[in-house]
């Protein structure tokens, strides 16, 4: 009895050992602590980030914008400092280059190299950003309901959609729009990471990133890179602090990024058509931000 109990033991010692041991091999490696990760992805570690997403957006201390100058201050910041920030894409026109995207490579953010998912919405035919993803090996999805092209295979790596996003499942005049958990459940990426979200969607942004916020924000605990061009227009002096303005709207949506631990890594002014001042701020039509979500060690 006592011998088969000292088996028994030894048993457990060895597949303990085992399991360490093949941890320490998963954690010293990029790729592996990807597969790691997502082999860690249970139902049950998903509604435990469910649950802390939602408390983290409920609890969320949101502050109107006391006023403009407090939101460009916030975009001139670096809160996720990157050694190896590089660049995606990008068209050239004649005063201003296009579409491109920044992302950082450094670990644990970078995506990894043929393992890699990348959700891109607005593409109007310029394809230079998802063209690079997938040539660094990312499997991308490419959507745009707007676009006169039926659904494809744009090349090995990259699917086009004729599908938008928004707050709502709906359809307009020119094809089809869902809410980001539809289109990842869609697609069967429930639970699996998307090392880069792409929102270049017109405005549609922030309505969309409040569906977000309000029904789904564990959608976002799986999102690496999220990168949103931000359609505000010109400040003209309205009154930052009512509900309904942009730079309000945009501004409680830094905030809830931020409660949902995403740190900013990039921004840029968007130069066409044109730049202009207010009161010595410069400003632009739109602006081209990048957040990165460091997943847990």
């Amino acid at each position: 009895m006592l011998r088969e109990k000292k088996k028994a033991l030894w048993k457990i010692i060895i597949v303990v050992l085992i399991f360490v041991n093949c941890a320490m091999v998963l954690l010293k490696d990029d790729n592996a602590f990807v597969l790691y990760e997502r082999l860690l992805s249970t139902s049950s570690s998903r509604g435990d980030m469910v649950a802390w997403a939602r408390a983290a957006v409920n609890s969320c201390n949101i502050e109107p914008l006391p006023n403009i100058t407090v939101f460009f201050k916030y975009l001139n910041q670096t809160e996720y400092p990157c050694k190896n920030l590089t660049k995606f894409g990008g068209a050239i026109f004649p005063k201003f280059v296009d579409g491109d995207k920044w992302a950082c490579l450094d670990s644990p953010v970078a995506p990894p190299p043929s393992n890699c998912l990348v959700y891109s919405f607005g593409i109007n035919f310029e394809w230079s950003f998802d063209d690079a993803m997938a040539s660094y090996g990312c499997e991308v999805y490419s959507f745009d309901p707007t676009m006169d092209m039926k659904e494809h295979k744009r090349s090995p790596n990259i699917t086009f959609l004729k599908l938008g996003i928004g707050n709502s499942a709906r359809n307009f005049s020119r094809g089809k729009v869902d809410t980001l958990g539809g289109i990842i459940k869609k697609l069967g990426h429930v639970g699996r990471r998307i090392d880069y979200l792409k929102l270049d969607i017109e405005g549609m942004e922030v309505e969309t990133l409040e569906e977000v916020f309000k029904n789904q924000p564990e959608l976002l605990t799986n999102v690496t890179h999220l990168g949103v061009e931000i359609h505000p227009g010109k400040y003209n002096g309205a009154n930052t602090t009512q509900p309904t303005n942009i730079f309000n709207r945009l501004w409680k949506t830094f905030q809830y990024l931020g409660c949902l631990e995403f740190q900013l890594l990039y921004w840029a002014y968007n130069p066409y058509p044109s730049y202009s001042m207010w009161k010595g701020i410069k400003q632009s039509c739109c602006y081209e931000i990048v957040w990165v979500r460091p997943p847990p060690r």
